[in-house]
């Protein structure tokens, strides 16, 4: 680039022109080609400018450097019967613009460039193709991870992607995620703070995988083609799960309140029995009360049953109990030996029953969707349910969620419990204990709620592996 420059300030030179600097127009990144879909700002600029009247040559290395785009000779054309702006080149000589075989001349040239330049993306789409094909990297910006060839593994990005698929399957958010490693201070790819649609985009990648795709799935032409030359960072079941997890048809981001700004929801259970002496034990999920056109006044959140209208309790007062509860259990010095390694390495039953988790959700919307019948619907679902009973059993005597690390960690895991950001306490709260409530006694209903009242209603009891008995 630097020597085209030097050759275009000789050229100058020689018509005796002394350009300014601000006349100077490089564009660096931006092709010139008919295929290339990015715009030309510069040469936009340089446009304008000869239309001020700022120029009266424009001078380029070559015709192709210029432009290879058909509709952009038009436009010089124009130009230089409007102001009388001619077009000089190093390589490709002067165009006499005055002429109509001059002109014919100018108009070939462009066509011709514009031919080279459409065989030349041919060939690279083609050289893509095989390289799709037979798995291999296609080139582009150095992806987060890998080394600028597309193979090597960098083992500290590695780990970050290893980290964020495990966090992400445990139940923590990428929203989350994001923040802990900005303040951190780990990188992106191109050095810079991280932003939640790039890491988004990062955790779904399936290169991640040992995978190789094409296409967007925004644009919907998402495919993936197989098995790729470069070794996986994670396995292609933690990576399905993740991605099952993240696009999710019923997942809401962005829209009101989501299930993980509350700490209960999905997580409590309702305690109302039947006649037949069934306890529901149906998901607790917030509802907002209050707030709406038919009910202007403030608006009010409560925990309701999502089977039935069992009943309802102020979102409030009973996450403030709770998290006292807990943070009570994991002071408890028997919690924190239960929660902590014992020598086992329990990761991989821990990613196993996040992917198990998200397959068993998947045949659920399956069947919801009629692409299987109700016979394979229980049956595939009796066997996922096993095999996670077997690994719970697995796990029972020592669980340990690496999300409840820093919490144990620290000096009082009780205030650490308390100070953690809503998506951590879940995942804490989920490891340690089940919490269901109960309907109030008759002659409680109508006071005020308090903790004595919580006490009665709220029933916390070990969740498989969290407490010991």
């Amino acid at each position: 680039m630097q020597r085209q420059l030097s050759d275009c300030r000789g050229l100058a030179d020689q018509h005796g022109h002394v350009v300014p600097e601000h006349l100077v127009f490089i564009e660096n990144d931006v092709s010139a080609s008919t295929r290339s879909r990015k715009p030309r700002p510069l040469y936009a600029e340089m446009i304008a400018a000869a239309r001020r009247g700022e120029m009266n040559s424009i001078f380029a290395y070559s015709n192709s450097r210029l432009t290879r785009r058909p509709m952009e000779v038009e436009d010089l054309i124009q130009l230089f019967e409007q102001t009388g702006v001619r077009v000089r080149t190093k390589v490709s000589g002067d165009d006499d613009l005055s002429t109509a075989d001059g002109r014919m001349v100018a108009r070939i040239k462009g066509n011709v460039d514009a031919a080279e330049a459409e065989r030349i993306g041919e060939r690279v789409s083609r050289a893509k193709a095989q390289a799709v094909e037979k798995g291999k990297y296609r080139g582009g910006r150095r992806p987060y991870g890998f080394e600028k060839d597309g193979v090597t593994i960098i083992p500290a990005e590695a780990d970050v992607i290893r980290w964020a698929t495990q966090q992400l399957l445990e139940g923590r958010t990428i929203r989350a995620l994001v923040k802990d490693l900005n303040e951190r201070g780990v990188p992106s790819t191109d050095g810079k703070l991280w932003a939640t649609t790039a890491f988004r985009d990062l955790v779904l990648r399936p290169r991640n995988a040992g995978l190789i795709s094409t296409g967007q799935r925004s644009h919907g032409d998402f495919k993936i083609h197989g098995k790729a030359v470069w070794p996986p960072i994670v396995s292609e079941e933690a990576w399905r799960a993740v991605e099952d997890k993240l696009t999710d048809p019923s997942r809401r981001t962005n829209v009101g309140k989501t299930s993980l700004t509350w700490l209960g929801s999905g997580l409590y259970r309702c305690g109302v029995v039947d006649p037949s002496g069934k306890e529901c034990g149906g998901t607790m999920r917030v509802s907002r009360r209050g707030g709406t056109p038919s009910r202007p006044e403030p608006p009010r959140w409560f925990y309701r049953c999502t089977e039935q209208a069992h009943l309802a309790i102020a979102q409030v007062k009973l996450d403030k109990f709770v998290l006292g509860e807990i943070a009570d259990l994991v002071r408890d010095p028997d919690i924190a030996a239960a929660l902590s390694p014992k020598g086992i390495d329990l990761a991989p039953d821990r990613e196993a029953l996040a992917i198990l988790d998200q397959r068993l959700k998947r045949t659920k919307r399956e069947w919801d969707d009629d692409l299987i019948e109700t016979a394979d619907y229980r049956r595939k679902s009796a066997k996922i349910e096993a095999e996670i009973a077997e690994i719970e059993k697995r796990m029972a005597q020592v669980t340990q969620r690496s999300t409840s690390s820093p919490i144990l960690k620290s000096r009082d895991p009780g205030q650490a419990f308390l100070d953690a950001p809503v998506d951590l306490q879940r995942a804490v709260l989920a490891t340690v204990a089940r919490v269901t409530i109960v309907q109030s006694h008759p002659e409680d209903r109508g006071k005020r709620l308090n903790d004595d009242l919580l006490r009665a209603r709220v029933r916390i009891e070990p969740a498989a592996g969290g407490i010991p008995a």
